[in-house]
Formats: structure tokens, C-alpha cells, sequence
């Protein structure tokens, strides 16, 4: 069985946010690799144009014995393939 693991994340605030402001969040895969797929986010106030936080996250596919890396299901990496 596959698992997959946040094996390494990043965050930028680049202008004030605070509770309970609305944020609109985007996110987009940047790499799909073998057995990883990295994303990249940024959060919006809501209706704007330029974002207060910008991230970057990195999921890898393990085999949960042993936690070796592993390819990810060929289902998972064609919806993958197909997202805009």
C-alpha cells in the first residue's frame, strides 16, 4: 500500500493577513516526477490581485513497507497528467 508524505514544505508572507479575513487560495502542480508531485500556492485576499502568502509543498509516494520510495498508482499519476 502507498502512502503519501509532505516531505518538505516553504512559506512567504509577503503582506498582512489576519483572522478573520477571507483568503482565496490557488494552487498548481509544478512537477510530477516519478514519485513526487510539488505544488506551488499562494493566498489572496478575497477579489485580489496580488498575494499575501506564497508556498511550495512536496508530496512523495512511499510504500508503507518499507517506506521506501515507490511509483504512485498509475490512476493517480494519469489524473495527475490530465489536470490542467
Amino acid at each position: 500500500m502507498e502512502i503519501g508524505l509532505v516531505v518538505a514544505s516553504s512559506c512567504r508572507y509577503l503582506r498582512p493577513t489576519s483572522f478573520p479575513s477571507a483568503l482565496e487560495i490557488g494552487i498548481v502542480m509544478i512537477r510530477l516526477g516519478r514519485s513526487s508531485v510539488r505544488y506551488q500556492l499562494a493566498a489572496f485576499p478575497r477579489g485580489g490581485d496580488r498575494p499575501h502568502v506564497v508556498g511550495r509543498f512536496v508530496h512523495v509516494y512511499a510504500d508503507r513497507h518499507p517506506a521506501d520510495q515507490a511509483l504512485y498508482h498509475p490512476r493517480w499519476r494519469q489524473q495527475c497528467q490530465n489536470y490542467p
